[in-house]
Parts: C-alpha cells; structure tokens; sequence
C-alpha cells in the first residue's frame, strides 16, 4: 500500500468536489501561513472528479511555485476513495486531512508542527474547528446543529481524546504507519456526490481505538469552517440528520453478524424512544430533527433485515 520510497514529515490532503472557488479560497489561506522551516511538507489536493475548474485552479497555484502542490484525480465518486488515493500516495509520515471549505489559521504550520513534535506516542490528532457563518444564524438553529457543522467541543487544553470522542475529518491528521494495522476509510461512508452520508472518520477512529490507538487534541491549529445559506436551512438539516442516522447503522454493521430477528429488534428498539418521546409531547424543531435521525437508522435496519439470513 506506501508506494514511495522517500518521505517527508507531513503531506497535507484536501479533498475535493466542484468547489472550485472554495478550493481557491483554501489555497490562498494556505499561502498565507507563517512557514516553520524544519518542517517539511507537501500539499495534495485530490480531486474526486469535478465537473467545474477544479484542475485549473490546482495548475495556476503549481505555476506560482509557492509551496509543493501535487494534482491527484480519483475518479471513483466518494471521499473516502479520494483520501485514501492520498494514503497511497502521500510521501508524509503523517497525512493532514482538511475539507475544501475551510480557512487556515495563520499560526496552522506552527501548531502542526509542535503537537507532531510534542507527541510522538500519537496516532492520531485533532484540531480546532470553529464555525464561519455566510449569514447570521437563524433563530430557530438548534444547538445540536453545530455538531454537525463540524464545531469541535473538545475544550480549550491539548489533551488525550477519550475512547466515545471522534476526531472530525475538516482539521485531522493520522500518522501513515496507522493505515498498514487499522486499515482504509471504508467507500461505503462518506459524501459521494452530494449525498450527506457520512461516518467515514468515526468508523475509521472506532477501529482505531480497538486497536489501542491514542489521539491527542490541539486547540492550536485552528481551521475556520464554511457554513453556507444552504446549510443554514430546515431542509439541509433534515437531510443531514436522516442520512446520519443511516450512516450510523452502516459503520456499526458493516461487519455484523446480526440475523433477522436481531435486526427487527434493533427496529422496535428505534420505535419505542421514538414513541416514548411522543408521549412526553417533544414535538420541538430538536426533537423532530432526532425522530428524523430514528428514522433513517430504521430504515436502514430494515434494508439489512429483508437481506439477513433468518
């Protein structure tokens, strides 16, 4: 699976799909940065096989020669393919994974490099991510909605991460030696297209606490988070809450043994909170964003049931 013979400390991946002026916007908070000379790096944007000017943009910062930015096109739809592609071909000792929508902090080289420096039992390490609005947040948004914006609430300390705290995948690094014991990012999680599947991180670091691993939390490399008018919807949230739910029951089936009976259990386990909480009359936006969360867990309980052996 490593390919390349010679390495550097850290390859940094940006993954990537029709967002090309975001791309744009990364990049140049990335030129942006304070360099850190012992550091050695390079930057990978992968391109998971964009209709717009995603490749144009990569091209015109190569020919400025700012800082080592390598092109990869993963043509197979999904991010976990497209980070994975990075996996094979990074040259880092650790990979640096940050979403397309995100502003760097302007000390982001300097913080990477001394939580690397200070922490050389780690496996894995998150940063701090904060929210960036396109619009004043709306008065209906619940709080919970911020989970999903991709807020870290991890504290204002470095500290180890307890084995129920999941690293979010917009401001995260995975030392490379983890891939060859843990395994890849599973193709079935993750956006593809622009679907809002997701759980490709969590699933990922699941496996990577069973195996004993460490990951450490830094609130000193900071990333600044996009959050769109689309995201900032009633809409979008639905979405985004009933695919987590099905997220959710396909990272923690994937390799289940459950039969039929079982898997309706799991249903009627599912209906009840759902009922339960109807009795106690929850009928807030919070509360229907988590029925809608119930609902698609069971749906996708029921998809594996009608395929299980009885």
């Amino acid at each position: 699976m490593i390919t390349n013979n010679k390495t550097i400390d850290l390859s940094i991946v940006i993954c990537t799909y029709n967002r090309a002026q975001m791309l744009d916007d990364v990049l140049k908070s990335f030129s942006a940065l304070k360099p850190v000379p012992d550091m050695t790096f390079e930057l990978i944007v992968v391109d998971n096989n964009s209709s717009d000017n995603t490749r144009g943009i990569v091209e015109r910062w190569q020919s400025r020669n700012e800082f080592p930015l390598r092109y990869l096109l993963e043509k197979r739809q999904g991010i976990s393919y497209a980070r994975n592609l990075a996996i094979s071909e990074g040259k880092g000792n650790w990979l640096w994974f940050l979403d397309d929508d995100v502003y760097l902090d302007e000390n982001w080289l300097q913080g990477v490099t001394d939580v690397i420096w200070n922490y050389p039992e780690a496996m894995a390490i998150a940063g701090k991510i904060v929210l960036e609005f396109e619009r004043p947040e709306p008065e209906w948004l619940p709080d919970i909605a911020y989970n999903y914006f991709g807020l870290t609430r991890f504290g204002d300390s470095p500290r180890w991460l307890k084995h129920d705290e999941y690293p979010i995948g917009a401001n995260v690094a995975i030392r490379k030696v983890v891939f060859e014991c843990v395994g890849l990012f599973n193709s079935k999680l993750g956006r593809v297209g622009n679907s809002l599947i997701s759980w490709d991180e969590t699933e990922f670091f699941m496996r990577l606490y069973r195996s004993s691993g460490q990951i450490v939390y830094t609130p000193h490399v900071i990333v600044r988070h996009r959050i769109t008018k689309q995201q900032l919807s009633k809409t979008w949230l639905i979405r985004r809450m009933f695919s987590d739910g099905v997220s959710q029951v396909i990272a923690e089936n994937e390799n289940s043994t459950r039969n039929r009976k079982q898997l309706f259990s799991c249903v009627m386990d599912r209906l009840r909170f759902i009922f339960k909480e109807f009795y106690k009359s929850q009928f807030s936006f919070p509360h229907q964003l988590k029925y809608i969360r119930e609902t698609g867990c069971i749906l996708q309980y029921l998809i594996y049931a009608f395929k299980a052996d009885r």
